[in-house]
This record gives C-alpha cells, structure tokens and sequence, in this order.
C-alpha cells in the first residue's frame, strides 16, 4: 500500500501525466538497467542479423509496440469502465490479488487507486480474465481483444501485426527435431542430451513507450494497473518479444564453442540433473545422411531454437554443459546480468532446476527421445485424453466439448499420424454440430441487428471494422451454443477403439519416428 501512495504522490507531483512519472522512476520501470549500446555492438561483432538488431534498437531505445497510432471516445471509456472484468477475476480474486502483488514487486506496472483512473489523460480499461489449468500456474489473461458490445473498440483493434517484427518461432519445434537428427548422422554411438530453459516475464521485457502504457491499463479490485510491458493478450506482445528471443539464439551459437562460459555459470549448472550414461547394450536408433541433411560440422557449435519464451537445444553429453553455458550468458547479455537485489533475474531458475538434462524429456509437451529418434504422447497426456474420452460416455455433446476433443486428437496425431484415419466420423459429427450451432447463432435477433446495422455502414472502412467484429461475435456466440448433436453408433464405435488404444500403450505405439517428421530426401524408387 505504501508503494500505491509513493505512485500517487508522483502522479498529483507531474500533473497527472503518466508518461512523465514513468520517466522518472526509470532504471527496472523503463528498463535503462540494460545498456543498449553494448548490447548493440556486442551483436554486431558476433555479425547478428540486421534486421534483428534494427528491431532491437527500436525496443530498447524507443519502446512497444512499433506502431499505435489511434483514438479512443470518452463513451468507449466508459462502455469499459462500467464493464469491469471477467467474471473468473472475480471468483478468483485472491489469487488475482497475489498475482499483482508480484508483478508490483518486479515493477513491471504501476499501481494506483482505481479512482484516479477517470482524471488520467490518454487512458484505455482492458477487461481481465484468470486461465486456470491443473498442474500450472494461474496466468492473468489481458484480453485486449474483448468488446462490451458492437460499437466499442478494443485496443488490439487499435493495433496491427503488419508493422510490428516478423514472428518465426512456429516451425522451431521441427527446426530443432532437424539439429537432432544431425546431430545423430555425425554421432552415431553418442548419447544426445536434450535440455531447455525459459525467460522470467518474457513480455514484460519488452517495455512500452511511456507516451502509450497507460492505453494498456485495467482495473482489479480497488486498484488502477498501469502495465509497463508487453501484456499477455495483446496482438503485438509475441512479435515484439520475437527480436529478443532471435538475437539470443543466434548470440548463444556464436558463444556455444567458448569453454569459458562454463565455470562462469557451473553454479547454476552443478545444481541440474543429468540422466545416466549409456551401457553397452544401449541401442542408438540411427539417422541417414541425405543431400538435405549432413550432419554437424562443428561438434562444439550448438543450434538453438526458441518457441516464444522457451530455448531449445541438443548437444552430445560431453558438450551439453558448454551449451547451457553459452544459454544463460546470451539470454544476460540481451536481458541484462542478475541484480537480485535490484530486479528478478531474467531466466527462470525454478524451472531449470525442476527437470532432468537427459536423452529423453518433455518439450513443448511432446516426450522426445535422441536414443529411439522419436517422440511420443505423453504419459500425463495419454491419461488426460483417456478422461476426456470417458466423459463421451453420454448420449450426446455441445459443439465446445465436440472441438476441445478433435484438438486434443489432432495434438495426438503428431505423435501417432495414422490416429486421423480412426476418428473420421467424430469430425463428421462435430461438423454438423457446427452446422447446426451457426444455424441457430444466425437467426438470433442481435445478430440480425448486427448484420442490418453492417449493411447500412457509412462507408468501406467502417464496413471493413464491422464485418471483422461480427464475424467474431458470430464465431464466440457458436460456440457458446449449448444444442447437442447425439452420439451415434459409428461415432461411439470410434470412441471405444481410441479410449482401447489409448489403455494399452504397450499394445499400440503412440510414438513416431522424428524421420516422419522432419523434410527428408525421398528414399523409395518410384516406377
């Protein structure tokens, strides 16, 4: 509470203007605490990308996103004001409060009290939600793309993906299965280790110009939030994030064959699990040369590849160390070196030290396995689909319950491909629900209203920005739909073969080759 009174003797202080007081609260607020010069011309001499670097200087020195440039009414205020949030903020509201009571402490925002919010210039309230998953930790959703009714306009309507850093990470999954299966051409008898680690408050790194946080504002409790960096929910957070995590990859290749790095951070490093050594019966599943894929060239260079916030890696046992070495001091020379007692430290050590640096581990939710070259479905997702199948055990299924379990089949059928041939009539089914559900959502009175009123805009522009919004309003009134599609016998048939499969893993594989996986030369003659 006392720092909520320092913030708002601040704010009273410089007239009520946001940008000022973020300017002068500085250092861990604005992120001066990284010296920006040096980290520029450090990436210039291991001759990162330009365009990277280019991306880089505008974040560090001017801020996120790369573009707002928009308007908001006093009424479209007011229509978000009154709205609040979401109503799982409000079932939740301790563990909300503890959450922002953390994100204050690393000085990620500004806390106020919320009713300075109507004397603030420039100001935008994005409703909040809390997503609560078992086994993970709650996660405070900014949803900046909600709008309390047709006229409104949210913030991400505000924003753009097109001026903002390009976004890679999507196929780094598969670009790390490839160093892989290299990695294994050029050490056949080698054990391959695998290892990640993740940045602290990833988003939260990429700091917002001050002149345009309090847009990204929101309101908890009896207290205004002015966030200070990139938000969960906004459309330009992952694509801002993106020149950080692509500078520190290619940072960590170029420092990955110092041995230095390693008695720097062996204090971070002696503390992780390391899986135990091949015997000689362990069998290496074996990967074949072809003009695609040739091996490694340098044993002691190690590729990386992030997935937003989470590095990926492999390297043969007696490099692995280098490699998470040559991790941390790319991720500190971009984010800046631990200062405990200043700021959080920027990788995230509670889950470095959770997991096991070995041949076989769990990334990005797939069980990845360098001895049998293949990853699988995983014990814990095996189990869960098994649950989800039991509660089909009805007669019927809303079209939500329908297309969360076709997700969960298609994430099943990454590891085991030939799973899409079973559940044929499950699509067919959820289809009709889907069919039957925009139906039903179209011949509603609000929507005909909707639609009436897009008819009549006033010119292309506003036509444009209210088809996009009804199509959105159209697509979360589907789904929200509770008319129920009955299970038939061909439906029920296919439900019983996969929960059977799925009860017996040591009957039926759920693995599949990472050489299915990956882009291959093609090693059949074809006549």
């Amino acid at each position: 509470m006392k720092r909520v009174q320092k913030m708002l003797a601040a704010t009273f202080h410089y007239d009520m203007d946001i940008p000022t007081v973020i300017r002068f609260l500085g250092n861990n607020y604005t992120g001066e605490y990284r010296n920006s010069h040096k980290i520029i011309a450090t990436l210039k001499e291991t001759e990162c990308d330009e365009e990277i670097i280019k991306d880089l200087q505008r974040l560090y020195n001017i801020g996120a996103p790369n573009k707002l440039n928009a308007s908001s009414s006093h009424q479209n205020f007011l229509d978000f004001f009154r709205y609040g949030n979401h109503t799982s903020i409000l079932k939740n509201i301790d563990k909300t409060s503890q959450a922002m009571n953390k994100e204050d402490r690393n000085q990620f925002l500004i806390p106020l009290p919320s009713w300075i919010t109507r004397f603030i210039k420039h100001l935008h309230l994005t409703p909040q939600g809390l997503l609560t998953k078992p086994g993970k930790s709650d996660r405070l959703i900014w949803d900046g793309s909600f709008i309390p009714h047709w006229q409104a306009t949210s913030i991400n309507m505000m924003l753009t993906h097109e001026s903002e850093p390009k976004i890679i990470y999507g196929d780094a999954f598969v670009r790390h299965l490839e160093t892989i299966w290299n990695l294994r051409i050029s050490h056949p008898h080698s054990d391959i280790l695998l290892f990640d680690d993740d940045v602290k408050g990833a988003f939260w790194h990429c700091k917002y110009h001050p002149d345009i946080a309090s847009a990204f504002s929101f309101i908890i409790g009896r207290f205004l939030f002015i966030p200070l960096g990139g938000t969960f929910g906004s459309i330009t957070s992952p694509a801002n994030f993106e020149p950080i995590a692509r500078a520190r990859t290619q940072l960590a290749g170029k420092l990955s064959h110092r041995r230095d790095l390693l008695a720097k951070h062996q204090h971070i490093i002696d503390k992780v699990k390391f899986s135990n050594k091949p015997t000689t019966n362990t069998v290496f599943v074996q990967a074949v040369q072809d003009s695609i894929h040739k091996g490694v060239t340098n044993s002691q260079k190690t590729t990386y590849h992030m997935f937003v916030d989470d590095n990926l890696f492999a390297q043969i046992a007696q490099n692995i160390k280098h490699a998470m070495a040559a991790s941390i001091e790319a991720l500190y020379t971009i984010l800046g070196f631990p200062e405990t007692e200043k700021r959080q430290s920027p990788l995230s050590l509670d889950k470095y030290f959770d997991s096991v640096c070995s041949y076989e581990r769990i990334q990005l939710g797939f069980q990845v396995n360098t001895r049998t070259m293949s990853i699988a479905l995983t014990e814990k997702k095996r189990l869960s689909m098994l649950d989800e199948l039991a509660n089909k055990d009805c007669k019927s299924f809303t079209l939500l319950q329908g297309v969360i379990l076709c997700g969960s089949l298609e994430f099943w059928a990454n590891t085991s491909p030939w799973i899409r041939f079973i559940y044929h009539q499950l699509r067919s089914s959820v289809n009709k629900c889907l069919t039957n559900c925009s139906k039903i959502t179209k011949n509603k009175e609000e929507i005909k209203l909707l639609i009436s009123d897009m008819a009549n805009s006033k010119d292309k522009a506003d036509y444009i920005m209210k088809d996009k919004i009804l199509q959105k309003t159209i697509a979360k009134e589907t789904y929200k739909c509770q008319h129920k599609t009955y299970i038939d016998k061909e439906m029920r048939t296919e439900l019983i073969i996969m929960k059977n499969i799925l009860s017996n893993p040591k009957k039926y594989s759920l693995e599949t080759p990472i050489a299915h996986i990956i882009q291959r030369e093609p090693d059949f003659i074809s006549y």
